[in-house]
């Protein structure tokens, strides 16, 4: 955890708020008999996460059951303050022990009695509980997992609730009125059972900002459209939707487009900075201040969304709203965050998406299919690709659009052509490789022109999917050419902010910070076609492997010696295949990865983003 900055320690929090972070839980059980004042700060951090603290003790399985079981037991009186400190109850910490060897003996033993039910049988001491995880956990047959309706003691009301993984039916759909206010809601990858669609469009949330429907096989006419109207963040991926959905969500949680500000900044310069807020001489109405106002970023990830509650929300004065109504996490402003990858949707779908609204903040569409697909008139394969949609993401269009995750040929004008196979739908084909990267992307290039971050300086994190391992040179030239233009757009930002001194001056956008590229594996055939960026010579894989080997001989001597014998002549055949195979079938694969590294070490003007790789089943 980083040190406080001087505003922090001095504006901020007490400065027992700033020591406790950096002690141990016996330091904090120490602190808590210091004094009252001492108690009053250090025991909602040593209570509010227990499951937390207990996972990194000795016996952690035991002990939960032991903690679990002692609020049951014991007095209330005896316990009120502790039992009003406890907010959260995640028990991520307690599950992610099954794959530590130590403890995998004592989880299966364990994972019996830590179900669902018993979970929330043990929380109705704890009136203050507000965020709930139980991902992971198991859930008994038939059982109701939440509180009775004749149960007294029970949360007053859940904010956070994660039952991700879990099996649900209409006997576990969280509808009583301690799940009333629930913010953010977690059920992907949940069987889909057969009234899904009408017992969730039945459920009233009224403050629901944030759910997650990732993998719960939906399709058009089974995604719950009651739950759309208050959304901003949508996780929609790996199921079976379509374009049609896209037109739903249009007309269902996506509000008007917002009409371009008015700047007084000249058509170069006005991109280059933040939106300022127009001035308003009467306060506007609840209506224009949810639609029309424009909102910061904000978080709808479970860990971030909670610490956001934390730190702006009424957690413990139960007459109070937990938010104002301007906060921005409960402000209705139609979705500004959709996660719809994974799908069956098309680049049609995409670009009416880009088209008729420009008030998302947040999209993952990944790798789509390519319509029309007779451009990529390749039999047995589907194309993926993403054309004419790069006019959609300037910053004229897509005015608040800050992080996005799309099919890498909005860059390098590449498809990627997966094979009708699902046994090969993992690998490209070398076959088909050279012409993915010369032909259609040369077919491509007269039609449109390619992303560059010169067009938006708002977005500032991009993810491209699908981009091979290997490549005949243009991918990877492509892939050069952006880092270049990211480094030129750093260099504009920074003249833009060394400017803007004034204390009245626009914030200046942070431009492209993280660039993020998923690869997809090349199958290189071993027969006579290039592997790893060389040419079989002879045919057999053993020789082949004896001379790479050779190559990297030790020797004691400051200068190599000169090779001699079989091995000599083995490498100056292997040269004049090399060389005929560049002259008659063009350039060899060469390796994306090794390319950008040399690139990245070797640039004059270098881009001070952040570069990662993410490789198949390497996450």
């Amino acid at each position: 955890m980083p040190l406080p900055s001087y505003e922090e320690a001095v504006r901020g929090q007490s400065v027992i708020m700033l020591v406790v972070t950096y002690l141990s839980v016996s330091s904090l059980a120490a602190c808590c008999q210091v004094s009252k004042e001492w108690y009053e700060e250090v025991n909602p951090i040593l209570w509010g996460d227990p499951i937390r603290i207990i996972a990194e003790m000795n016996r952690p399985f035991s002990r939960i059951i032991m903690f679990m079981k002692k609020w049951v037991e014991v007095a209330a009186t005896r316990a009120v303050h502790t039992l009003d400190a406890v907010t959260t109850l995640d028990f991520r910490p307690m599950v992610a022990l099954q794959y530590i060897a130590e403890h995998q003996q004592n989880y299966q033993i364990y994972e019996n009695v830590m179900t669902v039910p018993w979970v929330f049988a043990h929380t109705k001491r704890f009136p203050n509980l507000r965020f709930i995880n139980v991902s992971g956990l198991r859930m008994q047959e038939g059982a109701t997992p939440f509180w009775q309706d004749g149960d007294i003691a029970r949360p007053i009301q859940i904010l956070t609730l994660s039952l991700r993984g879990l099996r649900m039916s209409p006997n576990t759909v969280p509808a009583m009125e301690a799940f009333l206010n629930v913010f953010y809601l977690d059920i992907s990858y949940t069987p889909n059972f057969p009234d899904f669609t009408r017992v969730y469009s039945a459920v009233e949330w009224p403050n629901l900002r944030v759910i997650k429907l990732r993998g719960v096989s939906l399709t058009d006419r089974t995604i719950p459209r009651p739950l759309l109207f208050r959304l901003w963040s949508l996780d929609v991926r790996d199921n079976l939707l379509t374009d049609q959905t896209v037109d739903m969500l249009l007309e269902t949680c996506i509000s008007i487009p917002l009409s371009a500000p008015s700047t007084s900044f000249p058509p170069p310069d006005e991109n280059l900075f933040d939106f300022v807020p127009p001035y308003m001489r009467d306060p506007p109405t609840q209506e224009i201040y949810s639609r029309a106002a424009i909102v910061p970023l904000r978080p709808d990830d479970e860990e971030k969304f909670t610490s956001y509650l934390r730190t702006n929300g009424n957690l413990l004065q139960h007459h109070r709203p937990v938010l104002d109504e301007s906060d921005p996490l409960i402000r209705q402003t139609g979705l500004t965050h959709l996660y719809i990858s994974g799908n069956k949707l098309s680049s049609l779908g995409v670009q009416t998406l880009f088209r008729r609204t420009n008030r998302l903040q947040l999209l993952d569409v990944g790798s789509v299919r390519a319509v029309p697909p007779q451009y990529y008139n390749l039999p047995y394969h589907t194309p993926l690709s993403q054309p004419n949609t790069v006019r959609f993401l300037s910053s004229s269009i897509a005015l608040r659009l800050e992080i996005l995750r799309v099919h890498h040929s909005v860059i390098t004008y590449t498809p990627t052509f997966l094979p009708s196979s699902l046994a090969s739908r993992q690998q490209i084909s070398t076959q088909h490789l050279h012409a993915m990267e010369t032909d259609f992307a040369r077919d491509q290039a007269r039609h449109w022109t390619a992303f560059s971050p010169l067009d938006n300086f708002r977005l500032r994190e991009l993810t491209l999917t699908g981009v091979p391992t290997k490549s005949f040179g243009p991918v990877l030239c492509r892939l050069r050419e952006f880092l270049a233009l990211c480094a030129k757009q750093e260099r504009i930002l920074a003249a833009a902010r060394a400017g803007a001194t004034h204390r009245r001056s626009p914030e200046v956008l942070s431009g492209l910070r993280v660039l993020r590229l998923e690869f997809v594996d090349v199958a290189v055939e071993r027969g006579g076609v290039a592997v790893g960026g060389f040419a079989s010579v002879s045919g057999d894989r053993d020789a082949d492997v004896f001379l790479e080997e050779s190559r990297g001989d030790f020797s004691f001597f400051d200068e190599a010696p000169s090779v001699a014998g079989p091995v000599a002549a083995l490498e100056a055949s292997r040269r004049r295949v090399l060389e005929e195979a560049a002259r008659v079938r063009g350039p060899c694969l060469v390796d994306v990865v090794a390319g950008l590294k040399e690139f990245r070490d070797t640039a004059v003007l270098r881009w001070g983003g952040r570069l990662e790789l993410v490789f198949p089943g390497r996450g």
